[in-house]
């Protein structure tokens, strides 16, 4: 049977040695993965250098986890957790669990059990057993005729807890303590008159192999570690027993030649087993892979659904350039525009190879020095409306032709319009390209990257002298610099969908010498006759502006309390800067320390120093503007005393980019005195405020798309270090006196700057250190008023800050995709509910109900719905506009604040379970956030509503899935199902007494975790697999009826019929008590506590099995959503 082995194995086990026979079997079953082809190994030991079982190294688990395929761990039983957080885990019992080591395995619900023999496996059904042994049958037999020694085996057990009188003289002990070699171990078993053991272990079979019989003690309090009958049965009924006389030690000794059979006939079954474990653990790793794939950005891409009705008749004009393109680069290009219904007409192939099946195809292709000319006719008669260019090789995304045709007709003033895009790497990987808004000195300096596959309105194409020939990569480039020229900034829109999937190569692959020459034509056109533009080692531009020559800079500082902090940075802005033509305000409080006095005057004796006496009532942002009032420049430079210089033109730089006349600020790169970055610029919401780029990279690193060394725009800037045409500080009003919060002042007189139309250039070649801790502080809008009403203000920023992407994420690290881009649709639609919900706390079945009932009504398309984790910050949520908040869980006191935050902004309705945790211990303020809560309990309703709680009762609804299927012929004895994982003391006392009375006439089988009393009388214990209480899961179980035992008490009070319902719809009939959380219209038994009733109904009563008919009012039907669900969601 051949199986492919395509996930690696990691096997946890201590260091091999010959006297544990199941640190032996770990260590074998690595050696046969890899005999077999696979590739496993040994985890944090030593191993056997004879087998094919390597320990793992560094190098090799690097490579492991960096695969990006799943990789499967196998643990003994005495390990708990999964310690490797390996995707796929086995556990690998070679004993039963806490036997050992006293540990629980803590197991997951998708964790595959495989046990070395029946009897570890308790009572489950069709266990999965792999009997690996290696033993030395050549070594381990019965050849040494002499019989002259006893032995007593002990491991586990210590002597203390054992009445050794009654053994025999000069008797051998064998133990752990005293290990001995395979070989010395096989010549004194060989001489064995008999074993004597209180627990179970390979040793014993070893013994008997050897024929020396082996008699099975037992010392209290340790009757779990003795051989017993089901171990009999597992070695052929022979080999040991539990008497010494002479009678029964001849009977054992007669059956030891049949225990080498059974040895031999479990050899032969291991092939079968063996195979049955790569199969079971290569497919689990398989489904996770499938599962990962499926969530997947490539599949998302792929798979993705926009709206498929057109409603613009917008013509395109699609070009393929194929210059020296292979024949299946074109095929691919074309393909990915005939699959989406594009008309052949409409493609133009540019310079095809020669063999190309144009004509058969219906496109038209063109030579290589005619296609501009081509196009142009076309366009002059008006033959599309919007044109869009690219290199053989690119793909079209799936629906992207559809939606950009509806996108283009509500273009508005665009005249060209980018997209985002995705870049396919070599080896298939892909990675999307999410671009920012326009962002002018971004995309001059990687023109390459932003200003390719541009969509172009076909009348200011024509106006503004289409494609130059001479630029054969360039040319798009070209056209936008006359567009920029012309029409400005504005004219250029983005589209933030990924419309093209480009090969890397494609994507990486600047026009250098083309791009030079646009670039000077542009700074030539802009007046900066002296501006050069060079290109850097990561193939981005760095345009040098021309010097400034005699502009006066006024740097404004508040003195602050702290002497030293004011003279370090003074210092170093006096010995470290260029820049001669420059003034420094200070300001200074009024009731200023004396030693700041002082300070000041020897200042003032030695430098040029305004000084300005403040008043202990004014903010920072009033002393500020105060100093600006003062001033003789026309550049105001913000500058925070944390602040230190390290190169000496970091203010000429920043001067050099103020002095345009589009730019109102600019900053530097900050980095810490360590020299790692503090700040590349920032991020609007970011960080659940404001997000520093690159914090905590080395200072030097590209970033993505190298945009930490390239100039570039950003909304915000820090205020720490900050050049402000003053001009434009005086039309914004400067700083807003209003605040005071230092988070808020930090980037207030940017966000007014950019509302005014400024932009602000953030530069990586001016560079200084800060020591200023408020940099590194994560903040939370909901923390500060002040911090809501400038959110309230400016949402836009904070929401979808035009310097990043609307979906990358706002949390840390920056530049990589959010959270939601697999989840289907990316906007929520304008006609439905926009549900979000939010798991904030344990996964339980109350948060499962609420998810299942929300997918059903998201699939329906009845309502939006999104999902995500309660540590969402205030701007994501507003990110995503949700009308209905749905909690999993009652809200502590953070995220009630967050939600109060959003609700000023927008309206909100915030619903959480009361169930899984509700109003009782929360403070007011946590209950009053909540607008109304769900439950599924009519008691909790009827408290809640006497608490003038805002309260609804969802009714039980189950998905399509767990519509009845057919059932198996019932088996002659009844099978009982019972689930006690809920159930208290007094009730499992109760169910005990009934299984006690009734397992001789009926077969119970216990889902879930089982008390260890109950197993000598249940017939099958089944642990929970995959998802709790799936449909598929109770039919496996060919259960005829279940029991739900409660007692009337406060423990059940707020319980509901939710797990009668499921079993119903599973065809099981149901006994359950009679009380009134169980009460519904499902015609099953209720009964009384009293154990007799129950013991006759469970034996002797029919199986109330519900019919579909009546469990259908309980299956969720689109045409029949009940209407306390439209009213709450729809």
């Amino acid at each position: 049977m051949y199986i492919d082995l395509h996930s690696p194995y990691l096997i946890a086990a201590p260091d091999y040695r010959e006297s544990s026979l199941g640190i032996q079997v770990l260590h074998r079953l690595c050696h046969m993965i890899n005999e077999r082809g696979g590739r496993a190994w040994m985890v944090g030991c030593t191993v056997n250098p004879d087998w094919n079982a390597p320990a793992l190294t560094q190098e090799t688990y690097e490579q492991v986890i960096s695969s990006g395929k799943s990789w499967i761990a196998v643990y003994p039983e005495v390990t708990t957790g999964n310690p490797f957080s390996a995707p796929v885990t086995v556990r690998y019992m070679l004993n039963r669990e806490g036997v050992i080591m006293q540990n629980a395995i803590e197991a997951s619900a998708d964790d595959l059990f495989f046990w070395y023999r029946p009897e570890f496996a308790d009572k489950e059904p069709n266990p999965n057993i792999l009997g690996i042994e290696c033993y030395d049958l050549s070594l381990f037999q019965d050849d040494q005729p002499v019989k002259d020694k006893d032995f007593l085996y002990l491991n586990r057990i210590p002597e203390s807890a054992l009445d050794l009188s009654g053994q025999p003289e000069n008797i051998t002990i064998l133990s752990m303590r005293n290990p001995l070699s395979l070989r010395d171990l096989a010549m004194l078993l060989k001489r064995g008159r008999v074993l004597y053991t209180y627990e179970s272990s390979g040793t014993c079979l070893l013994a008997m192999l050897c024929g020396c019989p082996v008699v099975s003690l037992s010392a209290p309090g340790y009757e779990h570690y003795a051989l017993n009958e089901q171990s009999l049965q597992d070695i052929g009924g022979a080999g040991f027993g539990y008497s010494d006389s002479p009678e029964a030690l001849d009977e054992i000794r007669a059956g030891l030649p049949l225990v080498r059979d059974v040895v031999l006939a479990k050899r032969r079954l291991l092939d079968t087993q063996f195979e049955h474990f790569l199969s079971l653990t290569q497919a689990k790793a398989q489904q996770h892979d499938d599962v990962k794939e499926r969530t997947s950005f490539s599949h998302w891409l792929s798979h993705r659904t926009l709206p498929t009705t057109v409603t613009a008749e917008t013509r395109l004009l699609h070009v393929i350039l194929c210059p020296n393109a292979q024949v299946s680069a074109i095929d691919a290009s074309v393909a990915s525009l005939t699959r989406q219904g594009v008309d052949p007409h409409t493609i133009l192939l540019v310079a095809p190879e020669p063999g190309y099946r144009a004509k058969t195809m219906d496109i038209r292709a063109v030579t290589g020095d005619s296609w501009v000319s081509a196009v142009r006719q076309l366009a002059e008669t008006e033959a599309f409306d919007w044109l869009h260019c690219i290199d053989a090789g690119v793909e079209y995304t799936a629906a992207s032709i559809g939606m950009m045709r509806n996108m283009l007709s509500q273009a508005g003033e665009c005249q060209a319009i980018y997209t985002d895009e995705a870049v396919r790497a070599d080896g298939g990987e892909i990675t999307p390209i999410r671009k920012p808004d326009f962002n002018l000195d971004l995309f001059l300096a990687s023109p390459h990257r932003y200003l390719r596959r541009i969509w172009f309105r076909r009348e200011s194409w024509l106006s503004a002298g289409q494609f130059n020939p001479e630029f054969s990569q360039a040319f798009e480039f070209d056209v936008l610099i006359d567009y920029l020229l012309q029409w400005g900034t504005g004219c250029i829109g983005h589209i933030a969908d990924i419309t093209t999937l480009v090969p890397a190569s494609v994507f990486d692959s600047p026009a250098s010498l083309e791009e030079a020459q646009i670039l000077q034509r542009y700074l030539q056109h802009r007046g900066f006759s002296q501006a050069q533009a060079g290109q850097q080692k990561n193939l981005t531009w760095r345009i040098s502006y021309p010097q400034p020559e005699h502009e006066k800079v006024s740097i404004l500082l508040d003195a602050g309390d702290d002497p030293a902090l004011l003279i370090r940075c003074v210092e170093s802005l006096i010995n470290n800067t260029e820049w001669q033509n420059k003034e420094i305000l200070l300001a200074v409080a009024e009731n200023a320390s004396s030693a700041m006095i002082d300070l000041i005057k020897q200042m003032q004796e030695v430098m040029p120093l305004t000084v300005i006496v403040c008043g202990v009532e004014q903010n920072f942002a009033s002393r500020m503007n105060l100093l600006e009032q003062n001033v003789t420049g026309d550049f105001i430079l913000l500058l925070d005393l944390h602040t230190l210089f390290v190169l000496k033109n970091w203010l000429t730089t920043l001067l050099s980019h103020v002095i345009r006349p589009e730019v109102g600020s600019a900053g530097p790169k900050f980095i810490t005195t360590d020299q790692r970055l503090l700040s590349a610029g920032m991020i609007a919401g970011a960080d659940g405020w404001v997000g520093h780029v690159g914090q905590g990279e080395p200072w030097q690193t590209e970033g993505e798309l190298s945009r930490y060394q390239c100039e570039q725009n950003y909304t915000v800037l820090s205020s720490n270090c900050l050049l402000v045409k003053r001009e434009a500080w005086q039309r914004v009003g400067g700083l807003s006196v209003e605040y005071d919060d230092q988070h808020v002042i930090d980037i207030i007189l940017p966000l007014k700057l950019k509302r005014a139309g400024y932009l602000a250039v953030w530069t990586p070649f001016s560079v200084v250190v800060s020591d200023n801790t408020r940099l590194l502080e994560k903040i939370c809008v909901s923390e500060s008023t002040q911090r809501q009403t400038l959110l309230a203000e400016m949402p836009e920023f904070f929401t979808d800050d035009p310097a990043y992407n609307r979906y990358l994420s706002l949390q840390r690290p920056l530049f990589r995709h959010g959270p939601f881009i697999t989840n289907g649709s990316e906007d929520f639609s304008s006609t439905r509910a926009n549900v979000l919900l939010l798991k904030n706390g344990e996964d339980c079945e109350y948060s499962k109900r609420i998810a299942d009932l929300l997918q059903n009504l998201s699939t329906d398309n009845a309502i939006c719905l999104k999902r995500d984790y309660s540590d969402l910050t205030v701007p994501e949520i507003l990110r995503l506009v949700p009308n209905i908040v749905v909690l999993t869980h009652a809200p502590d006191k953070a995220l009630s604040a967050r939600l109060a935050a959003v609700s000023q902004i927008i309206p909100l309705r915030i619903y959480a379970l009361a169930d899984s945790g509700g109003p009782g211990n929360n403070t007011q303020d946590q209950v009053s956030v909540v607008t109304h809560w769900l439950t599924w309990s009519a008691e909790r309703e009827a408290q809640l509503s006497k608490r003038k709680r805002p309260v609804s009762c969802l009714p039980v609804l189950l998905g399509r899935e767990w519509v009845a299927q057919a059932r198996s012929t019932l088996t002659e004895r009844r099978r009982v199902l019972c689930i006690p994982e809920a159930l208290s003391v007094k009730e499992r006392e109760f169910i005990s007494r009934i299984i006690a009375a009734t397992h001789t006439r009926v077969d119970w089988i216990i889902l879930g975790a089982w008390p260890a009393a109950w197993l000598p009388m249940v017939a099958e214990t089944v642990r929970w697999r995959g998802e709790r209480m799936s449909p598929e899961q109770l039919h496996q179980l060919q259960a005829d009826i279940a029991i739900i035992f409660r007692l009337n008490s406060d423990q059940n009070r707020f319980k509901d019929d939710y797990q009668a319902v499921q079993l119903a719809a599973c065809g099981i009939g149901i006994l359950a008590s009679d009380v009134p959380s169980l009460q519904n219209d499902l015609p099953f038994r209720r009964l009384n506590a009293d154990p007799q009733v129950w013991q006759n109904e469970i034996a002797n009563a029919n199986s109330h099995v519900v019919s579909q008919r009546e469990i259908n009012a309980f299956i969720y039907h689109r045409e029949s959503i009940p209407e306390v669900v439209r009213r709450l969601f729809m």
